[in-house]
This record gives structure tokens, sequence and C-alpha cells, in this order.
């Protein structure tokens, strides 16, 4: 509770527990502003001890001690990281496209969250104050605001994790939400901004690495840690192969809703349009189906709330699909693997078409000429007579071109003329007693055309 401090100004003093409620007005997303992981802890820390009811923000006293025992940090040398961490925060510029009552159009306001940072005095607590006018996006928020549980924020490591966090946490209700890269560089904290709200830097410019180190880090870091379950998809400009804008499909996360003691958090529309919040009614066959899937698979109570949000939008159809898929083999945690098929949308295998069977393919043997050998005998008597009629292209091509010719024509003119057969030992092969007196053929080609001439 808060506390009247003797110059009469409220003071916040009791510290968060690790599944306290952060609470913001959805405007405050609309920010621009520069913050390491370490400096986010601590000004959601800070939130979280403000009571949502409360008139004036105060001061805020946070306990060096109880800050390290819950974001588990050393608490050696500690108090001067925390002290100069605050001091960073108040120095880092926040640019808001702020709008107040009677305006009909946002002004940019140029601020910082703290207004203030007191170091301490040795009792081991180091005080600070958010800006006076942030009270609309933090103070007695009643419509369009969004909520989540310190200690998942907590448990992020990495700075475009806990903003894109944040940002996933303000369009929880909606399921799905696009945004264009630029502005998502801008949401994510992936820029950096002078104090008059104008960026000076572009960090990750090129969307392959804005997609490697932060978007697809920060989901998996998400989907782990917290009780959000986040995919997304990619749409392209027309004609181009560059990337406009990302659409993110927001689930809850199914197995990491008992992960923080459960706390009760309102029942308030959280509205971006009127009625946005509240889903349509299931019918009391779906709500069977659930109740029945959920019993079957072993899902705690709020687990079986959570299907709800599925059966709405996916249909009764979607989660059977997914338990059918989980029945089809033997699981070891079947909890676990329903979980984990609705997390990462699990398909049902598709059978691989046989695959036919081929007779193995015999060498084909390269045709050879009728009677080739016949007419080398014939026209090269003392030759010696190669293995094959390739052998014999290779030596002398001109002699097995002027074989397949010949050879050729006496196909052609059907001729009974038959080339006597010498008789051999094998096939085609020269006499025994003509073997001791045959020489190369190519000489014998060689000693005949030197002849002719």
């Amino acid at each position: 509770m808060a506390q009247t401090a003797p110059d009469g100004e409220l003071t916040f003093d009791v510290q968060p527990a690790y599944q306290a409620v952060v609470w913001q007005h959805n405007g405050i997303t609309n920010t621009r502003y520069k913050l390491t992981a370490r400096q986010q802890k601590l000004l959601l820390y800070a939130i979280a001890m403000i009571e949502p009811n409360a008139a004036e923000f105060g001061k805020i006293r946070v306990s060096v001690e109880d800050y390290a025992a819950l974001t588990g940090l050393e608490t050696d040398n500690l108090y001067r990281d925390l002290r100069e961490t605050a001091i960073a925060i108040r120095a880092a510029p926040l640019v808001v496209d702020h709008v107040e009552p009677g305006m009909k159009r946002p002004m940019r306001r140029h601020s910082a969250w703290f207004e203030y940072v007191d170091e301490a005095d040795g009792s081991g607590f180091i005080t600070i104050k958010l800006t006076s006018w942030l009270k609309p996006y933090l103070l007695q928020v009643r419509r369009e605001f969004f909520q989540f549980q310190l200690g998942f924020a907590l448990d992020l490591r990495s700075e475009y994790s806990i903003r894109l966090y944040q940002y996933l946490k303000r369009w929880e209700f909606a399921k799905r939400r696009s945004i264009t890269v630029d502005q998502l560089r801008l949401e994510i904290g992936a820029t950096e901004i002078d104090r008059k709200g104008n960026i000076v830097r572009i960090n990750l410019e090129q969307y392959k690495h804005l997609k490697s180190r932060a978007i697809n880090p920060a989901i998996e870091e998400i989907n782990r840690e917290t009780d959000l379950s986040v995919s997304y998809a990619e749409t392209k400009f027309p004609r181009s192969k560059a990337v406009e804008s990302v659409t993110f499909t927001i689930n809850k996360n199914l197995e990491n809703l008992e992960k923080l003691r459960p706390v009760t958090l309102p029942e308030q529309a959280q509205l971006e349009l009127p009625g946005a919040q509240a889903d349509p009614a299931l019918d009391t066959a779906t709500l069977d189906g659930l109740a029945a899937i959920a019993t079957e698979f072993g899902l705690t109570r709020p687990q079986e709330l959570g299907l709800r949000a599925y059966a709405v939008r996916e249909g009764l159809q979607y989660l059977q699909d997914k338990a059918n898929i989980v029945r089809s083999q033997p699981r070891a945690n079947v909890a676990r693997a329903f979980l984990a098929a609705l997390r990462d949308d699990w398909k049902l295998p598709k059978p691989l078409p046989a695959k036919k069977t081929t007779k193995p393919r015999e060498a084909k043997k390269a045709e050879e000429p009728r009677g080739w050998r016949d007419w080398v005998l014939q026209h090269y008597p003392i030759a010696e007579i190669p293995n094959s009629f390739g052998e014999l292209q290779k030596l002398v091509p001109a002699v097995a071109g002027e074989c397949e010719r010949d050879l050729k024509k006496l196909a052609a003119a059907n001729s009974e003329t038959e080339i006597p057969q010498t008789p051999s030992k094998g096939e085609d092969q020269v006499p025994s007693q003509t073997v001791s007196k045959t020489r190369s053929l190519k000489a014998m080609v060689e000693s005949a055309l030197n002849e002719s001439h």
C-alpha cells in the first residue's frame, strides 16, 4: 500500500511480486524510446509498484536487495549499477504522440520516463518518480488498456523480446496483427532517436538482419518463457522480393499459463473498437467437445479455458484434428504433446508415394556393321583384326568409314554375294595359318595408301 511521506508526498515502497500485474494504456505503445534490457526491467518493476487506482505517481522506492532477488542479478555493486541504470533511463529521450482532452489531433511530446532519481543515503533504496504527464497512460486506466504479469517480462533477456512482448500483449485480444517493417523497428526499439524524436540511427537496417537477430530470437524467447504463443507470416511488396510487413498470430501459451502463481486479472474490456474483446458465445456442443478434449489429455482448468480462443477463431474441428495427430502414435506425455500440437500447428503426415520399381538397365552394346570383320579380311587379308569395330574406327577411321559405306551399299542392293568365310577358332578370328604373317592393320593401310600414291 502507498504511504504518505513526512513531506506530504505519496510514496510507494511495497516491492512487487513475480506475478504482479503491469498496467498500461494502449497509447503507451505509440512511443519512441531506446532502452537496454536491464533498463526496461527496472522501468517495468517501478510501474508494477504503482497502485493502478492512485491519483498521483508519488515516489517509488526500489529496494536494491528485493530487486536483485526478483531479477536474479548479483548483489555485488548492484546499488551502483541500479543507480546508473535509473539515471540512464532519466536521460534517455521519450517521444510520445500525446493527446489531451479537447485536442483534435495528437501533438508530439518530448520528455523522459523519470522526472527525477534520488540516490540512496545508505538505506538500500533508490527513489524515482515517473514523469507526471504519463498518468493517463498508467493510472486509473479504465478503457483501452492491456496488462501482463511482471515475471514474464523479467524472464526475457533481449531488449527486443521485452518490447515485442508488450506490443503483442497490447494486440492479444485481436489474435492477429499486421505491422509494416519500418513501424516494427520503432515498436521494438531497433532505431535510435534524438531528443527531437528524429531517427538518428537504424539498427539492423537490412530486413534479413532484423529477422535473424531480432524477430526470430525474440519470438523464440517469448514462446519459451511467457504466456504467449506467437508465429508470423511475411507480406512482400507487389512484384518484389522485399518484405513490406509481417502479420503476427497471437495465442495463449497453454503450457506456461501456470508458470507464475495465478492472479485474478480484471475482466474489463480491452477496447480498440467497442466490443472488440468480447468473444462470440460458444454453443453447448463446442463447450462439451472442449471439455472432452481437456479430460482426455489431462489439461488443467486454465488450459481448458485457453482452448476457447482456438475454438472461436479456428473452430472445434481444428482442435479435434490436433487431438487425432496426438492419438496417432504413443506419447510419453499426451498433455504436453497436445499443447505442442497447438503451439506449432502440427500437420498430419502425408504418405510418401510408392516408388516405382525399375528393372536394371542392360548396358547397350554399340551396334556394329554386320560382316565388318569379313570385309576387313577380304580387303586386308594379312591385317591384324581389332577386337571391335569401335577400335577399328579409332585406329584407322578412313578404313572404318569405307567399310561402313560398302556394307550399306550391299545391304541396299540386297546383294546375295557372300564374302568368303574363313574358318576360325572363334567368331571372326583370323585363320591360325595366317596369324603368324599378320601385321598391324594401321601399317597395312598406310602401305596400301603409299602404293596407290
